[in-house]
């Protein structure tokens, strides 16, 4: 199974608060989906997981 973020097509994914890469049961399938939008914005007080999704 491919992740692709275009059915609707999203272009950005800000994450806050959280760190889908380590709360999802699918990891690779979210870096997947992650890699493919153009803009990847990460709030948070720390360096995480999802900060190096890209």
């Amino acid at each position: 199974m491919r992740a692709r973020a275009d059915d609707p097509p999203i272009e950005m994914v800000i994450v806050t608060c959280g760190n889908p890469l380590v709360q999802v049961p699918n990891t690779n399938l979210m870096k997947e989906a992650f890699a493919s939008v153009n803009t990847l914005v990460n709030i948070e007080k720390v360096a995480q997981e999802t900060n190096e999704a890209l």
